[in-house]
C-alpha cells in the first residue's frame, strides 16, 4: 500500500551545503505536501558548524547573529506548527510560510527581492539597478547598526531604522540630499508594499520626512542665445557634430538620453498636418505629446541621412532606435569640447539639454506648467512645480514690472 503523509508531521533542519562555489547555510523545511528551501548566508566556513547541534562554533559577531537567527526561526516554526495543530489545520508548507510572515520573520532581504522584481515590471532597468545601488547602501547600514547580516521587515518599520538610515546616509557616507531622500523613500515603498499585502499592519514611517540640508542649487540650463550659439558652431570632426546634434535635438524636444536611444519611426506621428514625438517616458512610462519644430525636424532628417553614418563608430549604443546614439559617456566627453568650442561656463551633459527645453518654453512662451509636465512625461506635476516654479516666478515677476495698475 501506498504510504500516506500525515497531515500533522513537519521537520525544520539547518544545514550547511556546497553550492556555486561556496558553502550556504540552508533552512529546511518539510510538511504534510512538500519540502522547502530558503538561503540563509552565504560563504560560510564549513569548519565552522557544528552539524549536530545545528549551529556555529565560532563566537564572532558574525556566527552569533547567525545562531541567533536559527534560533529565532525554528522558535517561530514550532510555534506555528502548535497554532495550527490547536485549529485542527493541516500542517502545509504555503500555511508555515504566510504565517513566518505575520509573526515578522520576512527578512529585508527577501522583502526587497519581491518588492524590486515586482518593479522591474513597471520600471526601466536603469531604475531598477539603482535601487538595487540603495540596497547595498541598506545592506551596510544593517550590519553597522544592528551588527547582523539581515534584518526583519518589521525592524525596518520603525522610527528608529529609518531615521538612524537618514543619519548614516547623511554623516557617515556625506550623499546628497536627493540621494538619501531616494534611498529612504524605497524603504517606505517596500513598507507599504506589505501593508497592502497585510504582513504589516501600518507604515509607521511613512510620517517620517528627510530634513533637507545645505542651500537647494539653482536650476542649472542653457539661455536661448547660448543654444544658438552652439548651433552655429561650424564642426567638421564628424563625431562632435553627431553629440552636437543630439544635444539640440534634446534642447527642442526635452527628451532624455535614454529615450534619446530608444526613439524609433514609429514614435514619430502626424497629428493635424504636424509632426509629434508620441512616446512613452521610459522611466515613468508616462505617454509624452511632444512637437516637432522645424530646427529638430532638420536634425531628425540628417540623423536619416549622413548622421547615420555614424553608426560605425565603436561607442555608439547597440540600440534599433531612430538616431545612432552615442554612448552616454562619450557623449557627455564630446559635450564638454562643444562647450570649450562655444565658450559656454555651464558644464553641458544630456540632462542640462532637458532642462533648458523646460525653462526656455517657460520663460519665453506663455505654455502652463502643466503642458510643459506633460511633454516632459513626469507622473506629477507637483515634479514640475518643485524644479521649475522659480522660473515661472521669475517671469511673473518680470511682466508685472512695469504695471501700475493699482498705483
Amino acid at each position: 500500500m501506498p504510504r500516506i503523509k500525515e497531515k500533522n508531521r513537519y521537520n525544520v533542519s539547518f544545514n550547511v551545503i556546497y553550492k556555486r562555489n561556496h558553502y550556504q547555510l540552508i533552512m529546511t523545511l518539510s510538511a504534510s505536501d512538500r519540502k522547502w528551501q530558503k538561503l540563509l548566508e552565504n560563504k560560510i566556513d564549513r569548519l565552522l558548524w557544528d552539524a549536530e547541534n545545528e549551529r556555529f562554533i565560532e563566537k564572532s559577531i558574525r556566527y552569533k547573529a547567525l545562531n541567533s537567527e536559527i534560533n529565532t526561526r525554528r522558535n517561530a516554526i514550532h510555534e506555528i506548527a502548535a497554532t495550527l495543530k490547536l485549529d485542527g489545520k493541516s500542517l502545509t508548507i504555503d500555511k508555515f510560510k504566510t504565517l513566518l510572515h505575520f509573526k515578522g520573520s520576512f527578512l529585508f532581504n527577501d522583502a526587497f527581492l519581491e518588492y524590486n522584481n515586482l518593479r522591474s515590471r513597471h520600471v526601466s532597468w536603469k531604475t531598477v539597478n539603482k535601487e538595487r545601488g540603495y540596497k547595498v547602501l541598506i545592506d551596510e547600514y544593517i550590519k553597522k547598526e544592528y551588527k547582523q547580516n539581515d534584518i526583519g521587515i518589521d525592524q525596518v518599520n520603525t522610527i528608529r531604522f529609518i531615521s538612524g538610515l537618514y543619519n548614516f546616509l547623511r554623516h557617515h557616507k556625506n550623499y546628497a540630499y536627493d540621494h538619501v531622500r531616494k534611498g529612504i523613500g524605497m524603504c517606505k515603498s517596500i513598507v507599504k508594499h506589505f501593508v497592502l499585502k497585510e504582513i504589516l499592519d501600518s507604515s509607521k514611517i511613512d510620517i517620517y520626512k528627510a530634513e533637507r540640508f545645505g542651500v537647494q542649487k539653482p536650476i542649472s540650463s542653457l539661455t536661448l542665445e547660448e543654444v544658438k550659439s552652439i548651433a552655429e558652431l561650424n564642426i567638421k570632426n564628424q563625431y562632435l557634430k553627431h553629440a552636437k546634434n543630439m544635444f539640440l535635438l534634446q534642447c527642442y524636444t526635452g527628451l532624455a538620453y535614454v529615450d534619446l536611444v530608444g526613439l524609433k519611426e514609429d514614435h514619430i506621428k502626424e497629428i493635424d498636418g504636424k509632426k509629434w514625438i508620441v512616446k512613452s517616458r521610459l522611466k515613468s512610462g508616462v505617454l509624452s505629446y511632444i512637437p516637432l519644430n522645424k530646427k529638430a525636424t532638420q536634425i531628425l532628417i540628417y540623423f536619416s541621412g549622413p548622421g547615420h553614418k555614424i553608426i560605425s563608430c565603436k561607442n555608439t549604443t547597440t540600440s534599433d532606435g531612430l538616431i545612432p546614439c552615442l554612448s552616454n559617456q562619450t557623449y557627455n566627453r564630446f559635450l564638454k569640447e562643444i562647450g570649450a568650442l562655444s565658450s559656454i561656463e555651464t558644464r553641458l551633459t544630456s540632462h542640462i539639454a532637458r532642462k533648458t527645453f523646460a525653462c526656455i518654453i517657460l520663460n519665453k512662451t506663455n505654455v502652463s506648467l502643466e503642458t510643459v509636465s506633460a511633454m516632459l512625461g513626469h507622473t506629477n506635476i507637483r515634479i514640475t512645480q518643485k524644479n521649475y516654479a522659480e522660473i515661472k516666478r521669475i517671469k511673473v515677476a518680470r511682466e508685472m514690472a512695469d504695471v501700475k495698475v493699482f498705483t
